[in-house]
């Protein structure tokens, strides 16, 4: 700080102007005389003493010199929605950066400090630096963040995905088709990713559903979220899921039955069969066996029925105390089979 004195004399004139003072100073000039004073200190003075040729003597000081080269303390904080924020942390809300500042003393009060930051986002990394200036021109500068440890913002919800398992008829684990019947659980499984410039990554994932009733389920929802709080919008569906563990039921009959006249000539024989199932629906049948009371002419006797086919017709020999026994199986859209059904043919 520079204190200039001036002197003047209106009768014999100024023979001399010094300074005196407790602080360290410097002087340059003689009449004005600029006081430099260099040292750190609360309240300081600094004197000059005036004489002239007559020999008369005027002295004059200044007070109240404060100086300090200490900057003042400056802090930084942030909160996202009102919530405080830590730097390198995500979220979806916009991070409020505001600063603060402690003077140095009482005597020298902050004059200037950066207004608070508002980061809309998305961004990642991103970091506010704030200013402080007290009322000597001292500053400090503080940085909220660091290029890998910043405000984090993701706006972007993820996305779910949802798939689904089933049994097979053999145990095995295969892909489940939405709108399908099965007789099995249906076990549904979410999936998420986190897309967009700026991704916090995924966070949590809603757990499987298994679906055990019988019958239509309309559907099942799942979602996710990522680590900055954004949740699936929608969130994933899946359906609808059919089930039918109900076996259908089976019935068999023959035309005609008995056979006849036993002429030992081959006669045209037509099974019907009935697949009853109130679930599904019905889906076909199958031959399991025939079989003849004469074993050993059997190949001769039974002709155009096929075991492990759809066979419902063929020929049979009306032999006299012939008898011949059919046994069929019945499936339903779910896969599943109804126990047998058997009939039996005679020869009349």
């Amino acid at each position: 700080m520079i204190v200039t004195f001036n002197c003047s004399d209106a009768g014999s004139g100024v023979n001399t102007l010094t300074a005196t003072s407790a602080s360290t100073t410097t002087s340059t000039g003689t009449n004005p005389l600029a006081v430099t004073v260099t040292s750190v200190g609360l309240n300081q003075s600094v004197a000059a003493t005036c004489t002239d040729i007559a020999g008369n003597v005027s002295t004059t000081t200044v007070t109240g010199i404060s100086i300090t080269r200490t900057a003042p303390a400056i802090s930084a904080s942030a909160t996202a929605a009102g919530a405080p924020y830590i730097a390198g942390t995500w979220t979806n809300k916009t991070v409020t950066v505001s600063f603060a500042c402690v003077p140095i003393s009482v005597g020298n009060q902050i004059a200037s400090i950066t207004p608070p930051w508002q980061v809309n986002g998305p961004v990642t990394n991103a970091t506010r630096t704030g200013v402080c200036i007290d009322a000597a021109g001292n500053s400090s500068t503080i940085t909220f963040g660091t290029p890998t440890a910043g405000i984090d913002i993701d706006l972007t919800l993820p996305l779910a995905t949802a798939t689904a398992t089933t049994t097979n008829a053999v145990g095995a684990v295969v892909a489940y088709t939405a709108g399908t019947w099965t007789n099995h659980d249906v076990t549904v499984t979410f999936g998420c990713t986190d897309s967009g410039a700026n991704q916090s990554g995924v966070a949590q994932i809603d757990p499987p559903i298994i679906v055990t009733a019988a019958g239509i389920t309309s559907g099942v929802v799942g979602g996710c979220r990522d680590i900055a709080g954004n949740s699936a919008n929608p969130p994933a569906f899946f359906g609808s899921i059919l089930i039918d563990k109900t076996p259908p039921v089976c019935t068999v009959s023959l035309t005609p039955n008995p056979i006849g006249p036993a002429n030992s000539k081959l006669v045209n024989v037509t099974a019907a069969i009935t697949n009853v199932d109130a679930n599904s629906g019905p889906n076909g049948f199958s031959l399991v066996s025939v079989t003849s009371n004469s074993p050993t002419t059997f190949g001769a006797d039974v002709l155009g029925f096929t075991v492990g086919t759809a066979s419902a017709s063929g020929q049979l020999r009306a032999t006299k105390g012939r008898s011949y026994s059919f046994t069929y199986k019945t499936f339903d859209q779910s896969g599943n089979v109804s126990a047998p059904c058997s009939t039996t043919v005679t020869v009349r």
